[in-house]
């Protein structure tokens, strides 16, 4: 089964996801597998996240755009350091910047939504 080349979308994706992998190890944090736990989180009925699921990586879904932050302060307490979110359902967010934007051990990467067009 041959490979599909990548999207503008998943190459962003996966230029965003280096960039917060390399501060993440830039802070000290040098073992991958004990100390980067990184989350997706999802509009429910939006995208199957085949992808990184098959990667290992966690998926939650919310059933109500705001329902955001809520979820975002559940994953920081469950210790994950990183969350993976589309621009659209961070829109719903208050948190994001106010909370975590100075926070150097959680980083939320915020990706265009997959209908949005990247330049």
């Amino acid at each position: 089964m041959p490979c599909e080349p990548l999207t503008k979308f998943k190459k962003f994706v996966l230029e965003q996801f280096t960039m917060h992998l390399k501060k993440i190890l830039k802070n000290g944090h040098t073992k991958i597998g004990d100390n980067m736990k990184v989350s997706f989180l999802k509009f429910k009925g939006t995208g199957n996240y085949r992808i990184m699921k098959g990667l290992g990586f966690d998926v939650y879904e919310i059933q109500k755009p705001e329902q955001v932050d809520e979820k975002i302060q559940e994953l920081k307490t469950k210790e994950y350091n990183t969350v993976i979110i589309t621009s659209e359902l961070a829109s719903f967010s208050q948190d994001i910047i106010r909370k975590y934007k100075n926070d150097n051990t959680f980083n939320i990467i915020i990706t265009p939504s997959k209908n949005e067009k990247l330049t």
